[in-house]
Order: structure tokens, then sequence, then C-alpha cells
């Protein structure tokens, strides 16, 4: 945070005032000659002046007694209302994010989430909340471990260069994770089978700005994985036990957002299309697409928004990489198919410019063939949460979810927006 103080007086440059010191002093013997002469009075008189101004311009600025310097404190407090904001904090090149979120996903069980992001300091930082559509460079790294022997670790940084045209997202994970497998829409196991994976990889994604809004890039996914599983009639290979998981593709994005952490405008659309192969340094075959759209509108002071996502996966695809129904309030991999579509609505309203409530209703099909969407079971999911308005600046809120499913009741602790894109 960059503290300014204003001047106790004003002076001229010294290259000015030390110039007329100077003439004052050649002036002085022609005022002692005749120093009765009015313009001699005169002329005496500005010498004076001037030397008074030369010996003033480069002094240092007056303070006053009563001026204390600002503690450390007030970074963390907001120009305009004085309430708890950490803007100046992440803007300054210096601050970090510290989190500690308790996890409560149903899939895992009860826990905690810890690490911190680092703000790079931004070309042009922003004094409005969410003015600036550009994301700043973050740096991050983290853990988190759960009551049902969940263990993960992960680090990366998200790089936004030449005036946000250029955008990388690169990370490292390692997890072992338990968790119960209830089969796909092609044969499902009604009371669950014990799963664990153990898995490690990376991803990597670059793309670049096309037109205003639209980025066009590439993106990879590597993930190397070994899986335990409890007594089953699944029909799963071995080979998709202990496998390794390599997709290469295509990625588009139109992205008018006001901010990528909370939005209250704009729209978010991306589609990619990862091609799995051998050559990658995988031992599947198959193309996987995921498409995604969270639309904003500002209806001061409220705030609509609305998702609408699918996934999909020709033949070819492990277990593990099928894709699911992601909503809150309905366990990870609980609703399973090759192809899986949700939408979901969410309304805020905007109590006082720091705090927000919200609620929101999802729903969704987890299908085997395109072709049974419609017919298939519709999975139905809601809840309310509120948010706190944690960095203006930057459009950064914080809060908590109470979801409900048609299994389970959960919390969510949320950090930015629970719509995540790729």
């Amino acid at each position: 945070m960059i503290f300014q103080r204003a001047l106790a007086h004003r002076s001229l440059p010294s290259g000015v005032a030390v110039p007329l010191a100077l003439l004052s002093v050649a002036c002085s013997s022609t005022a002692d000659v005749r120093r009765d002469h009015p313009d001699a009075i005169a002329v005496e008189a500005w010498s004076e002046s001037a030397q008074s101004v030369a010996a003033t311009s480069d002094a240092p600025p007056s303070v006053s007694e009563d001026e204390e310097e600002p503690s450390f404190w007030t970074q963390f407090l907001d120009e305009e209302d004085g309430a708890l904001d950490m803007s100046n904090w992440l803007t300054s090149g210096t601050g970090f994010l510290p989190l500690a979120i308790p996890l409560t996903e149903p899939a895992v069980g009860l826990g905690v989430a810890g690490g911190a992001l680092y703000f790079h300091r931004p070309d042009d930082p922003s004094g409005e909340e969410g003015a600036s559509a550009i994301p700043p460079s973050i740096s991050f790294a983290g853990g988190a471990a759960t009551d049902n022997g969940t263990r993960a670790a992960f680090g990366g940084h998200l790089g936004v260069w030449n005036d946000g045209k250029t955008r990388y997202t690169g990370a490292v994970f390692a997890a072992d994770v338990n968790l119960t497998l209830f089969g796909t829409s092609a044969a499902e196991v009604p009371d669950g089978v014990d799963w664990n994976i153990q898995a490690e990889g990376t991803f990597q994604q670059i793309k670049f700005a096309v037109a205003k809004h639209v980025f066009l890039g590439a993106q990879y996914l590597f993930v190397n994985t070994h899986s335990r599983l409890g007594d089953s009639n699944l029909p799963i290979e071995p080979i998709e036990t202990d496998s390794k998981l390599a997709g290469l593709g295509p990625t588009v994005t139109y992205d008018s957002r006001n901010t990528i952490f909370t939005p209250t405008s704009g729209l978010y659309a991306n589609a990619t299309l990862l091609v799995h192969d051998e050559v990658f340094g995988g031992d599947f075959d198959y193309p996987k697409l995921q498409l995604d759209s969270f639309k904003y509108w500002d209806l001061n002071p409220f705030v609509l928004g609305l998702r609408v996502s699918g996934r999909g996966t020709g033949d070819g695809s492990p277990f593990y990489a099928l894709p699911y129904l992601q909503m809150r309030g309905v366990p990870a991999f609980r609703y399973v198919g090759r192809h899986a579509a949700w939408a979901e609505v969410e309304p805020v309203w905007r109590v006082t410019p720091r705090w927000r409530l919200l609620g929101f209703l999802s729903a969704g099909q987890a299908v085997q063939d395109a072709s049974d969407f419609g017919d298939a079971e519709t999975i139905v999911a809601g809840g309310v949460g509120f948010r706190y308005t944690l960095a203006r600046m930057q459009g950064l809120a914080m809060g908590l979810d109470l979801a409900r499913g048609p299994e389970d009741t959960a919390v969510y602790f949320v950090i930015g927006s629970y719509w995540i894109g790729s």
C-alpha cells in the first residue's frame, strides 16, 4: 500500500530559487549606493525574499508533531468504508492470502484444506470493485486432509502477461483419495463400493487472445493412477486399476466477466476437446469434450447467475475418468456416465456493499448414451448461502453455502465462486 503525506508548504524548485538568490547579491551593491531611492528599497526587499526562498527550497517538508505513521494493520482496512479488506495487501507485491478452509465434501468426509495464494503486483491495479477484467498473476500451494484418510498436495501458477492477452495455468498435484463408487448409469451399484485411488500428475494450459474477449490455446493433462476396489461386479478391466492418463487438445474461451473471482456481470464460455492417446504418454485412446457457460446479469442490487455445463467421452475411457454431476449437495462420483449435463441458477442479493445473500438450484443427468438425455433420472439439488467481499478491488468474496441433494446435506466454504471454468 502506498501512503501519501500532504506537503506543509509550497516552494520554488531549487533550480529556480538559487539563481534568483545569486542575482539578488549582485543587485545588493547598487542598493547600498542609493538606499534612499525607492527602486533601491524595492530591490533590497526582493533580495531578502529571494534569499529566504533559496534557503527553504531544498528543506524537507514539515511534519505535524501529531501526525503518526500508518500502522501495519491499516492496509487491511478499506479507505472507502473502513471495513476489513485485503485489496491493498494483495496488490502490494509482498502480500499473500493464507487459507485454512474446512472441507465438508460428502464424498471424502470432514477435513481441512490449507495453503496460500501469492498475488503478483499488477501493472495497473484497479480502485473499483471488479473494474479490471485482467486477472492478476497468482502463485499457489497447499494441501488437504480429511477424516476418511484422504490426503492431497498441490502447487501451481496462473500467469497473465501482455496486458492479459497471454494466459497460462500450470499445476502439479498428488493425492491419495478414499471414495465410494456407485458404478455408472449402465452398471449401478446401489450400496456403493469402497474405492481408493492414488494419483499424481500435472495440468498445463496456455491461451492467447485472438479477438476481444476471445482466447484460443491448448491444454495438456497427465495423471498416473493406482486404484484399489472392494468386491464388486463392476465391468472394470485390470489395466484401469493401474494406469496412466494423458490427453492433449485445443481449448477456446470467451470471457467478458468483470472479474475471475466473484463475477457480477459478463459471460464465460469454454469448450475444450482433449484427445487421450498413448502417443501423449497414456494407456488409453479416447476423446473427451468439456463445455462450460457461466452468465451473470447485474440487476443492482441483485445479480442473477446461470450455469450450463456438459461433459462427454468416447469409447475407451477408464472408469475413473468418466464424467459425473458436479453440483452442490451431490457427492463427487455419485452419478456417473459417459455423458453428463447439468444447469444451475443462482440469484444473489447485495444486502450491503460488503454482504450478499444467495440461493441456488441445480438439476442434471448422467447417462451412458447421449440419446438417453431427457429419459434418464433428473437429479435435483439446491441451497442457500452468503458472501463477504474480502478484496473489493479484485472483486473477491468468500462465504458459506448450505446445500441439500437427494441423499446428503453438505456445507461448502467458498472463496471466489463455486463455478470454476477450465
